[in-house]
């Protein structure tokens, strides 16, 4: 069963500003700006395909053509299946190594899908489903082989809602905004303003319910600028 709480925090505070991740789900087509929690490491300006047949759906497709280049999402929440579309240029068989990887602290990367060599179609667009882990938050799309004559093409990526799972599995969220997991909200107002704000803390276990039986205790240099308000068990 789900358990939803409510804390009621007293704040000297009325401004919130959350790190740039993308909610799940999400998509892009892989044409014109990027949306929250996407970002790149490009080293040179023609990142996009914006020619037939290297697209697949108008009016372009990210371009991956240098080593270790890649494509990065960040996320604030559990990703489900991640698909998308993936082609090579150059004449078959396709040479190089593509990879989809995934990581809990956009640090140390694992590969979540490699494509090696003929893996890739050199001349048509091949559709990919990859399920990540639960505990991943970033993942990059990048070359890690390159040959001479050889690039990426990628579009239509998205991210689906994980399903629910029976261990009890706690959610927090501030308004409509998730809070990842060892993420920040960030204040910030005028001294001695005071502010309510409500953190929400969900179980999205389908089994057993969640109970908090232990105090909730504020830290840090700045503690006494903060108050609890109502807080369930």
């Amino acid at each position: 069963m789900k358990k939803t709480f409510v804390l009621l925090c007293g704040i000297t505070a009325a401004i919130f500003a959350f790190g740039q991740t993308a909610s799940i789900p999400n998509s892009w087509d892989c044409s014109g700006s990027f949306p929250t929690g996407y970002s790149e490491f490009e080293t040179d300006a023609s990142n996009f395909y914006t020619s037939a047949p290297y697209f697949l759906s108008g009016p372009a497709a990210y371009k991956i053509d240098r080593i270790n280049e890649y494509l990065k999402i960040a996320v604030n929440d559990v990703a489900g299946p991640i698909t998308y579309h993936v082609r090579g240029t150059g004449s078959a068989p396709w040479q190089g190594t593509f990879k989809l990887q995934q990581s809990t602290d956009s640090i140390t990367w694992t590969d979540l899908h490699s494509f090696v060599g003929a893996a890739i179609d050199a001349n048509a667009w091949a559709t990919q489903i990859d399920t990540p882990s639960t505990t991943a938050r970033y993942f990059r799309f990048v070359l890690t082989a390159k040959v001479s004559g050889y690039n990426i093409g990628l579009d239509d990526i998205s991210m689906a809602i994980a399903p629910p799972s029976p261990p009890q599995e706690i959610a927090a969220s501030v308004g409509a905004v998730n809070i990842p997991t060892n993420g920040s909200v960030y204040v910030a107002s005028a001294v001695g303003t005071p502010n309510v704000t409500a953190i929400t803390l969900q179980n999205k276990g389908t089994v057993n319910t969640l109970n908090i039986t232990g105090a909730i205790t504020i830290t840090g240099p700045a503690a006494a600028d903060f108050t609890l308000g109502s807080v369930p068990s």
